[in-house]
């Protein structure tokens, strides 16, 4: 079967159990993308047996560069891959979930030393990045009460800068936090599990209890149902009425999932105050991941620990994207350890003369 009738195939078989009518359009949009993309490489009229286990990988890479936000790419890669799976159990295609997702892993390894071959990417930032960013978020003046969309919008920008500090979750994994998720975590002193929309690989979190603190003093100023800890205020500030399945499914408006555009803005305007208007290389949400991964490495942390922090596949890529260096400071102590002044070895040749 040709791959534009494989893709026809899905959408007219496949089950969409409690997903809405926008959800099925979003798919449509993403594997019409993808139907563009095995146009662009040629692929467009061969066998869909004639996939490899790395097209979902190579679909996202091709994505990159396309206008498309974080949380979309992410959407339309989730889409071509429940094809997958679909033309998986339809025997179609013949390699498996475990080979997918070492093709996956291997795809980003390379991709990754690209970048840095490249020198694009900056893979360091400031030892008190994290420690200043908290800071300078914590020291905006509090508007009054009576001011309610300036008081919600700081103290969002305080809960989102403590939040991702506590944990190095990709902005998109941070935007859809939710308040069940948080009342998890207090309940287990902070810890919580959270799947990642990249790898699906599970991110081992835990906030401490500035980011408590932060989160409940949003919260308590909100006083509204929706289920998403970091939320869109509207125009106003003033709160819609609905319930929590209402909020999920809305878009726009008081209450529905922030946008990741919306937290990168929050994020650049507490980094030039704390940096200057003029920095902007280092200054993203992205940079948190870094700054708490070096910060874990620096304190000690084994690789296969942070990789279980960040939600990563494997540790070879927590190597090489967040410790390409050795611990130096870990190595010098450790070799000052070793080099101390030689304890005196009693000599004993006498003794049994």
């Amino acid at each position: 079967m040709k791959i534009q009738q494989a893709v026809e195939v899905f959408f007219g078989e496949f089950h969409f159990p409690r997903e809405s009518r926008n959800t099925r359009r979003t798919y449509q949009s993403a594997l019409n993308k993808f139907l563009q993309y095995a146009d662009d490489v040629h692929i467009l009229m061969k066998e869909v047996s004639s996939l490899d286990s790395s097209i979902v990988t190579r679909f996202g890479v091709w994505l990159t560069g396309k206008g498309l936000t974080e949380d979309t790419q992410n959407i339309y890669e989730t889409a071509l891959r429940r094809a997958v799976n679909f033309w998986r159990i339809k025997g179609w295609i013949d390699f498996s979930n475990d080979e997918e997702k070492e093709a996956r892993s291997a795809m980003r390894i390379q991709s990754k030393k690209k970048r840095s071959a490249g020198s694009v990417r900056v893979g360091r930032v400031p030892e008190d990045f994290g420690d200043k960013m908290a800071a300078t978020a914590d020291s905006q003046p509090l508007p009054p009460t009576k001011n309610r969309l300036a008081l919600l919008t700081v103290l969002r920008s305080i809960a989102l800068v403590h939040f991702l500090r506590a944990t190095g979750l990709r902005i998109g994994d941070a935007c859809r936090f939710t308040r069940g998720d948080f009342q998890n975590a207090k309940a287990r002193d902070g810890y919580f599990t959270l799947p990642m929309q990249k790898t699906g690989s599970l991110a081992h979190c835990l906030i401490g209890e500035p980011a408590i603190a932060a989160i409940e003093r949003y919260l308590k100023a909100r006083a509204d149902a929706s289920p998403w800890v970091f939320i869109q205020h509207g125009r106003t500030g003033k709160p819609r009425t609905g319930t929590s399945q209402f909020f999920r499914a809305s878009i726009k408006g008081y209450g529905s999932k922030i946008s990741t555009k919306t937290a990168w803005e929050i994020i650049r305007g507490i980094g030039r105050q704390a940096y200057g208007y003029k920095t902007t290389q280092f200054i993203s949400p992205h940079a948190f991941r870094h700054w708490h991964a070096q910060s874990l490495i620096r304190a000690g942390a084994q690789l296969e620990d942070v990789q279980s922090v960040l939600g990563h596949a494997t540790p070879v890529i927590t190597k090489q994207i967040y410790a390409p260096e050795p611990n130096l400071s870990r190595i010098t102590e450790t070799e000052r350890l070793i080099q101390r002044k030689p304890k005196q070895i009693p000599n004993n040749e006498g003794e049994n003369s």
